[in-house]
């Protein structure tokens, strides 16, 4: 659906773009003004459009709030809770974080102003969390060699580069001295005459190449990092953990130990299986 709608607005705006022309200011108003302009002669389905929009956004933010209200009342506020809490009380504690939540992400439509739409924000969450979490789930499955120590120096020095290379790289982007470079676009089918008024584009050769680098590539660097010094952390504190079960690494791993080696705790479960 999303690939239609952007080969469809591609087709109507593809000779008179409406950032150009000023009729829109950014690139995630481009939706909300192609349905406009196409279905303007149709009453009420420009406001049916948008209604269904938000319904759907409400739908899946509701059921967000939900489950972060219920995470953190469950991990974090149960166990210092009085265990004769009463389920009106339980109650009124998740409607409070709810509420709390949702004012949270009031406010970060002010930070989304600054970033040039949700999309990028996202991106921007998206490499520094799910990149640690990718590298630790592959130096776990892959390494048997890897340690808690490793694990944890190498979680904290991916999520600590994803950091460092987001804040840059959109400090860049919200001064003006790093932009994306754009598909051409024509105004020679907009309908008055304009004279378009071209200013350079700043250079970006000056910049650090990881903060000019593609954003999609930060969660596969901030993963390679976990990786990398959480193998050198376990070698170099070596293997101070209880032996691991093979079955917690992956059938490729196991299958190219030497010998199908099994671990002590392996022949101990082994033994007592066969009691």
């Amino acid at each position: 659906m999303s690939v239609f709608l952007g080969n469809a607005m591609y087709a109507r705006f593809a000779d008179c773009d409406p950032l150009q022309t000023n009729h829109v200011q950014r690139d995630d108003q481009l939706v909300p003004y192609f349905v406009l302009q196409t279905a303007r002669h149709i009453s009420g389905l420009p406001g049916l459009f948008t209604a269904g929009i938000l319904s759907a956004c409400l739908s899946s933010f509701s059921s967000s709030l939900n489950s972060v209200a219920c995470i953190i009342y469950e991990d974090f506020l149960l166990p210092f809770l009085p265990k004769d809490m009463t389920d009106q009380r339980a109650s009124n504690i998740l409607k409070s974080i709810v509420v709390m939540f949702g004012i949270l992400c009031i406010l970060l439509v002010y930070l989304i102003e600054n970033v040039n739409g949700i999309f990028p924000l996202s991106n921007v969450l998206q490499a520094v969390t799910c990149g640690p979490i990718m590298g630790l789930f592959t130096l776990g499955m892959l390494f048997p060699s890897a340690n808690a120590e490793g694990a944890l120096a190498g979680g904290i020095a991916g999520l600590a580069f994803a950091c460092w290379v987001v804040i840059g790289t959109n400090w860049y982007r919200m001064s003006g001295l790093l932009r994306d470079p754009k598909k051409p676009m024509s105004l020679s089918g907009c309908q008055f005459n304009s004279t378009a008024i071209v200013t350079p584009s700043p250079t970006s050769d000056q910049i650090f190449y990881l903060y000019r680098i593609s954003m999609w590539y930060n969660s596969l660097m901030s993963a390679i990092i976990v990786i990398v010094f959480g193998l050198l952390i376990s070698w170099l504190t070596g293997r101070k953990n209880k032996p691991i079960r093979t079955e917690l690494l992956s059938p490729l791993v196991r299958s190219l130990i030497k010998g199908e080696k099994k671990t002590e705790l392996d022949e101990e479960r082994k033994l007592q299986d066969g009691h």
